[in-house]
């Protein structure tokens, strides 16, 4: 799905599966080294969350960047966007990118 919503130059929002019953979470590095394995270029632009709602964390960055950071709270999601922002999603995403 991500693949032809890049095509179709939309934005992706990737829900993690989560385990519950056995206290497994997907991690948004885990997400990063899976899209990267299976051919979506590692230099994409992504978005990485955590907690939403609460206590947020959010790094922008590649995805090669975002398969090092380690988020440390649950639930977790990833962003891609598509290429094409409009100048207010620009200026979000600079409050968050990785330095």
């Amino acid at each position: 799905m991500v693949k032809k919503n890049m095509k179709n130059e939309l934005h992706s929002l990737v829900l993690f599966d989560l385990d519950v019953k056995n206290n497994r979470f997907m991690k948004v590095n885990d997400a990063a080294d899976y899209l990267i394995e299976n051919d979506i270029d590692e230099n994409l632009l992504a978005i990485g969350c955590s907690a939403l709602g609460s206590e947020n964390e959010i790094k922008a960055g590649k995805l090669k960047e975002l398969r090092e950071i380690k988020f440390n709270k649950f639930p977790q999601c990833l962003v891609i966007p598509a290429k094409k922002l409009h100048f207010i999603e620009e200026e979000a995403i600079k409050r968050w990118k990785l330095k």
